[in-house]
């Protein structure tokens, strides 16, 4: 599927949990930075992003998120639950 066919940030399971696909123009993003920009409309702050990070409350490709400062790739699954 080409990047521009990936579906857009979409909420699963409830109010709080969330699924993003990264996009090719994502690609080689901090894991912190991405959310902090795709959570923006939440009010949350690259440092409340890191906390949850921090947390374990991320996964990417299904597995806990290493660290603020994770690299992501094109087609990359984050998903993330509690995020308020």
């Amino acid at each position: 599927m080409g990047d521009a066919l990936r579906p857009a940030p979409e909420r699963v399971d409830s109010e709080n949990d969330h699924t993003f696909v990264v996009e090719g123009k994502e690609s080689a993003m901090r894991l912190d930075r991405f959310l902090a920009e795709r959570l923006r409309e939440y009010g949350l702050s690259r440092e409340k992003v890191k906390d949850l990070i921090r947390k374990g409350e991320l996964t990417v490709e299904g597995r806990p998120a290493g660290s603020p400062k994770q690299s992501l790739f094109s087609g990359s699954v984050v998903r993330g639950c509690s995020i308020r």
